[in-house]
């Protein structure tokens, strides 16, 4: 079994298809630059049931365009694929397509935890760095609460634990705040990862440990007969295996048209930055839904993560946008030093991942698209994966992942 990928989303996979007894091969250049696990903000299943993409969205592009301090903004050099991607979301972003999403949002983030503690029974390293204590919806004006009133709605629905806390109870739990804020909804059930750099160093440990072979190289080609792979064309010369995953992020689409399959994949840019010592502290994260950004605890201080930009990577408007926000935030924020880093996130047109086999081959499969919630889906993506490889009965209905949704 060869995975091709080696992202948070495919370790994950690599590693549940180690645990399940295949032997398994992972491919991976192994340089985590622009790749979206490096900047993402490390919650797990807090706002993973409401698709990024309504019906509202691409009227509201073309201020987004002026307005520099939009949390999502479009490169005036449009994105490739911006419009197969734009038609395809369209149709998502109405009903019934929106709900669909949002049903299969909630499978695989509101069971995320839950894959994830299933994963990592026998890595403790890894397990350590997650917690389970809540994550806050932060309203700063009354007006942002309204807005989000019909997506706490649909996330109560789809089974998610809200609680309702006003202004007082809000500074109560986050009382650094430098101005009074407009309540917040808590995710009682949502967890965060302290370190998730360190967590997907630890899944490879646990990968090489159990026997997985890492390959560091870039697959540039397929080698077909007829309905099958039988072979990689690799920077590091030709690899073989019985069966195939593709995992590799917006690296995918790229992979996915060699074997025919095309797929209305963006690559939406975001950043993180961590400060480190920061004088800050909070138990739990929280997101600010209208500014874009989450603020989350991390093992060496403050994580500020969010912001997507279609058409290319911003990576200096987008963490001097964060640093200024996170600094409005709170009351006297210091801290010793900044980490940051941008990458890529892989987004579909309906917020939904692919995990199926791939169209017209007996032997290979798909895993990804994981948008902005590839930490929270990794694990659930994965057992799903396992599923498909060892012809199980499936656990939910996967038909809603299918690659041929777009054809």
């Amino acid at each position: 079994m060869a995975v091709i990928g080696g992202g948070v989303v495919g370790l994950a996979t690599a590693l549940s298809i180690r645990r399940a007894g295949f032997d398994v091969m992972l491919i991976d250049p192994g340089s985590p630059d622009e790749r979206a696990s490096t900047a993402t903000a490390g919650i797990v299943g807090c706002s993973a049931v409401i698709p990024w993409v309504d019906d509202g969205l691409w009227a509201s592009l073309p201020g987004m365009l002026l307005d520099r301090n939009s949390p999502l903004q479009l490169s005036w050099r449009l994105a490739d694929g911006l419009w197969p991607f734009y038609r395809h979301s369209r149709r998502a972003g109405r009903e019934p397509d929106y709900s669909n999403s949002a049903a299969g949002l909630a499978s695989l983030g509101l069971n995320g935890y839950r894959h994830w503690m299933a994963l990592l029974d026998e890595c403790e390293p890894a397990r350590s760095l997650f917690s389970r204590n809540g994550c806050s919806f932060l309203y700063t004006t009354a007006a942002a609460r309204l807005a989000d009133q019909p997506n706490n709605l649909v996330r109560k629905q789809r089974g998610m634990a809200l609680e309702q806390l006003d202004a007082v109870q809000t500074l109560e739990k986050i009382p650094q705040l430098a101005k009074a804020p407009c309540g917040s909804v808590n995710v009682v059930q949502a967890g965060h990862v302290a370190d998730p750099l360190l967590l997907q160093q630890h899944l490879l440990s646990a990968f090489s440990a159990s026997g997985g072979e890492v390959v560091q190289a870039s697959v540039t080609d397929f080698i077909t007969e007829r309905n099958r792979i039988v072979g990689l064309e690799t920077t590091a010369g030709r690899q073989a295996a019985g069966q195939y995953v593709v995992a590799a992020g917006v690296a995918s689409a790229a992979l996915a048209r060699r074997l025919g399959c095309r797929v209305p994949l963006l690559a939406g840019y975001g950043s993180g930055l961590v400060l480190s010592q920061c004088n800050v502290k909070i138990d739990a994260p929280f997101l600010v839904l209208d500014q874009g950004f989450a603020v989350v605890p991390n093992r060496h201080g403050l994580r500020v993560a969010g912001l997507v930009s279609l058409g290319g990577a911003r990576r200096k408007r987008q963490q001097a946008m964060l640093l200024r926000r996170v600094g409005q935030l709170f009351e006297n924020l210091q801290y010793q030093s900044i980490t940051a880093t941008t990458g890529a996130r892989a987004l579909t047109p309906d917020s939904l991942p692919l995990i199926s086999r791939a169209p017209g081959f007996s032997n290979a499969f798909f895993n990804f698209g994981h948008g902005h919630w590839g930490l929270t889906q990794a694990a659930s993506s994965a057992a799903l994966v396992v599923q498909l490889l060892s012809n199980d009965q499936l656990d939910q209905n996967i038909g809603r992942y299918c690659a041929t949704r777009f054809h």
